[in-house]
């Protein structure tokens, strides 16, 4: 038995007709009619169907309608002003036709137009449901690098607002899922544009969350991540933790290559910080690292092992092996889209003019026998020069 007319107004079917199929209306003293580029439906033909049954009788299966409010009249009166045209009765009708819009975009290879277009959704505060946040944070996962190191081929400072809005609205709402979809390209956008505060934030909140679903090696990558964010500040008694922690999990659970990485993080910590270092420890475990990330996908994990022992030599004072191995780690991320080339290619001359000073100071033991040849200090001054010409650059 069909319900009556009064019964599809109040609530019932009729309601899962404006789920299944958005509809955008003009309510004036005319019939109800449609946007100028849609055929008119007549109200009368809706009323008392179901859903499927009133697209299918009236001839618009699978078509989108859309409803609005005729309020360009009340303007006038209480404002005396023409508004831009009538209001769409659904809020979030716009953000989800800018969103189709953003994809056509993204897969016509129009990247700045969809960046406009996503910015713009921020700017204007316009109102995102659920259905447009998943929409925006998968959108988000195409934009947004995967790495904090990647080079960016496009300014993505203008996500700003939005971001911070489909993270609003995920936390608002308590949906689980977007939070995990939508929360690695906002931390990794944070990351990228130095607010660690924020990332942090972020990071912290996928923990919880991977903690109580019982994903254990998914935490791990987060609680990992979270030390990646204080090692890029330089915190370095504040990332070790993490690292330690992450290693554990990971190596519980088996996941060797992971456990690997993690640990790997935690030496180049402990080369930049003051902790003492067991050199022949460090060395064994380096070596076991280095093993296991050379088969490594990720060009970034297998520079790591290089890099450490790069680090452990010239603390040494075994400054040819580490220069060698400097640049070992310059061919690995060489043409990889990422500055570790020239981080690391900073941190090669850094080591090659401590080469350099060590040479010129042997010569000046020499010349000192030779008085009234002050050229031959030359060198030793050069170098000096270069040393401190990179003390100020943070590694």
């Amino acid at each position: 038995m069909k319900p009556s007319r009064a019964e599809s107004l109040s609530g019932g079917n009729h309601q899962e007709l404006m789920n299944e199929h958005p509809v955008e209306m003009v309510l004036d003293d005319d019939p109800i009619k449609q946007s100028s580029d849609e055929d008119v439906i007549e109200l009368e033909d809706l009323i008392g169907l179901e859903s499927d049954e009133a697209l299918i009788e009236t001839g618009h299966a699978g078509t989108a309608l859309e409803l609005f409010f005729d309020d360009e009249p009340i303007e006038l009166v209480l404002r005396g002003i023409n508004s831009k045209g009538p209001n769409p009765a659904n809020l979030f009708l716009p953000t989800e036709k800018r969103v189709a819009s953003i994809r056509g975009a993204l897969s016509a290879g129009y990247t700045e137009k969809a960046l406009h277009e996503i910015s713009e959704v921020g700017r204007a505060k316009l109102p995102i449901s659920l259905k447009a946040c998943f929409g925006l944070a998968e959108i988000l996962e195409m934009i947004v690098p995967t790495h904090p190191m990647l080079t960016m081929n496009h300014n993505l400072s203008s996500l700003c607002e939005v971001i911070g809005q489909i993270w609003a609205v995920a936390l608002d709402a308590g949906e689980k899922d977007l939070q995990k979809s939508a929360g690695t390209p906002i931390y990794r956008w944070y990351e990228q544009h130095q607010e660690y505060r924020k990332a942090r934030d972020v990071i912290k909140h996928l923990i919880d969350i991977h903690h109580d679903e019982g994903d254990s090696p998914s935490e791990a990558g987060m609680i990992n991540n979270l030390g990646c964010v204080y090692l890029l500040e330089e915190q370095w008694s504040a990332a070790m933790p993490c690292f330690e922690k992450a290693a554990l999990i990971f190596e519980k659970e088996g996941v060797r290559s992971r456990w690997a990485n993690a640990r790997a993080n935690l030496w180049l910590c402990r080369t930049e910080s003051a902790e003492l270092v067991d050199l022949p420890e460090a060395e064994r475990e380096v070596v076991e690292i280095a093993e296991i990330l050379d088969n490594s996908t990720f060009f970034w994990q297998r520079r790591k092992p290089l890099l450490i022992q790069a680090k452990l030599k010239e603390q040494c004072g075994q400054i040819d092996e580490a220069v060698k191995l400097a640049k070992a780690a310059i061919d690995v991320t060489m043409g990889s889209g990422t500055i570790y080339t020239q981080i690391d290619e900073i941190y090669l001359r850094r080591l090659q003019a401590k080469t350099h000073s060590k040479s010129s100071s042997l010569m000046e033991d020499e010349v000192r026998h030779f008085a009234g040849e002050p050229d031959l200090l030359a060198p030793r001054v050069a170098a000096r020069k270069e040393t401190e010409q990179y003390d100020d650059i943070p590694f």
